[in-house]
């Protein structure tokens, strides 16, 4: 805990009076720096005034360009402050009216969570060490709490986890999702794949990403019942020709790998990057 306390923290996070209000101008003041150091090409040089940056059709640093420019903080395409001076412009010149705080918050979520260091899990986590100012104002407003870790997230943040399908309707991160499919997969997976599959040798984790890819229908997850099951294939099958793989799918294949030779990890993974090179 730092020198603010629980108490401090407690007192901060009632939104009312000048103190919420504080504490939201300072949050999209971090979040703005946030946005330019995604704008960045190298962080050795410091952003000036009338700095262009080159958004190469990159969604990260196009939402970033974007939400600076709502700011005042970067006008027909050129920096107008330097990175210095974005934390009091914020402060001095933020409208909520025409830049809510949720905005702010989206444009967190789809950069610093999507793409940059801050888990989105609803599990305690550290927080990153450039990020500490940031979340005392994220905890002062609800939408985190502190935990031993370092952080928590709190249903407050939902709404904009849901919208980047970072989180499902029940709070499941994806990766908790594709963990529990693989659970349900490795249990449920007939004899003839595992004999194929999981014989003593190394594991063929990107022929059985595809299988997974093609024969096992994830669950959706409302039921507690529906965690996914295997289709039926035909006796036989070919399955050299299935060519798509995606991230769940590897993901699953390497977890079930994972269960069954938990000292084979760091081999396993070589040779899925491997796989990828040679294809």
């Amino acid at each position: 805990m730092d020198s603010v306390g629980r108490r401090g923290f407690a007192a901060m996070d009632q939104k009312t009076g000048p103190r919420a209000d504080e504490a939201e101008r300072r949050l999209v003041a971090r979040i703005a720096e946030c946005a330019l150091e995604h704008l960045r090409e190298s962080p050795d040089d410091e952003p000036k005034p009338g700095d262009v940056f080159f958004l190469g059709g990159m969604n990260l640093k196009e939402t970033a360009d974007e939400f600076l420019e709502r700011l005042a903080i970067i006008e027909d395409g050129r920096l107008q402050i330097s990175g210095k001076e974005i934390f009091d412009h914020v402060l001095g010149h933020w409208d909520p009216e025409s830049l809510p705080l949720a905005d702010a918050l989206r444009v967190f979520v789809q950069t610093d969570v999507s793409y940059g260091d801050v888990p989105g899990s609803r599990k305690s986590a550290p927080i990153p060490p450039r990020y500490e100012l940031l979340f005392r104002d994220l905890i002062a407003l609800g939408y985190a709490r502190r935990t031993l870790r370092g952080f928590r997230w709190t249903d407050r943040m939902g709404r904009f986890m849901r919208e980047e399908y970072l989180w499902d309707d029940r709070g499941l991160t994806t990766t908790e999702m594709w963990d529990r499919d693989a659970k349900v997969a490795w249990k449920t997976m007939s004899p003839t794949f595992k004999r194929h599959f999981f014989r003593m040798g190394p594991v063929d984790v990107l022929s059985l990403s595809k299988i997974v890819g093609h024969a096992w229908r994830m669950g959706d997850y409302r039921d507690e019942q529906d965690c996914g099951e295997w289709k039926q294939m035909p006796e036989g099958f070919d399955y050299s020709q299935f060519t798509a793989v995606g991230p769940g799918q590897l993901h699953i294949a390497m977890a079930m790998a994972n269960r069954h030779w938990p000292h084979r990890v760091a081999m396993l993974y070589r040779q899925v990057l491997r796989s990828f090179k040679s294809e």
